[in-house]
């Protein structure tokens, strides 16, 4: 595991779990589903990124 945080590793594993769901679904349009894809993985990076920047600015501990 690359990461200490379980949300970090969990979202790269999905991450591999999706890119070969897409390449067996469809080959044809891998690129346009691919990056709607992204699109919400950035938003699920994005939310876990701020939970721990506020929880580092509030002084409490992140939950794992």
């Amino acid at each position: 595991m690359c990461s200490g945080y379980r949300m970090i590793a969990q979202l790269g594993t999905v991450n591999v779990a999706g890119l070969l769901g897409l390449l067996a679904f469809t080959q044809y349009a891998v690129i346009s589903l691919w990056c709607a894809y992204a699109a919400v993985l950035s938003v699920l990076l994005y939310s876990h990124c701020h939970r721990r920047c506020r929880a580092n600015c509030l002084g409490g501990p992140l939950k794992h």
